[in-house]
């Protein structure tokens, strides 16, 4: 389990990620065809040095945008190397509502959720888990 110090700073990268992809241009072209090769996203694989590297599932609801691996960016790759961590950000595509209601009648869901406006959806539906 992360110590609380290691979550925080995870997350104010997560944070930063988004503010990054939020403000990138779309100049960068050929990205949507690497897509087709990374389907074993979500499972653990060995890292170059002597650790593993894992990978988080993060789905972010707040609006449209191009998915993305952080491994994949410049930033992204340091912070793997400091801490055998990285992010596979799926972006919403249609209702946010929808995709909401999907992933909690099944109730699954990626290790790190933003809902939106569905928030209070989820935790009701115990999708939240502290």
């Amino acid at each position: 389990m992360l110590g609380k110090k290691k979550l925080w700073f995870i997350s104010l990268f997560v944070l930063f990620l988004l503010l990054l992809t939020a403000c990138s241009n779309d100049s960068e072209t050929g990205s949507n065809d690497s897509e087709s090769g990374n389907n074993d996203s979500n499972e653990e694989s060995a890292g170059e040095d002597d650790g593993e590297i894992y990978t988080f599932d993060f789905f972010d609801g707040s609006g449209p945008g191009e998915d993305i691996n952080t491994s994949e960016t410049t930033l992204g790759k340091m912070f793997e190397e400091e801490t055998n961590v990285n992010f596979d950000i799926e972006h919403i595509v249609g209702d946010v509502n929808q995709k909401i209601g999907t992933m909690i009648a099944s109730g699954e869901y990626p290790e790190l959720l933003n809902a939106e406006q569905s928030t209070d959806a989820v935790i009701d539906a115990g999708g939240l888990s502290l």
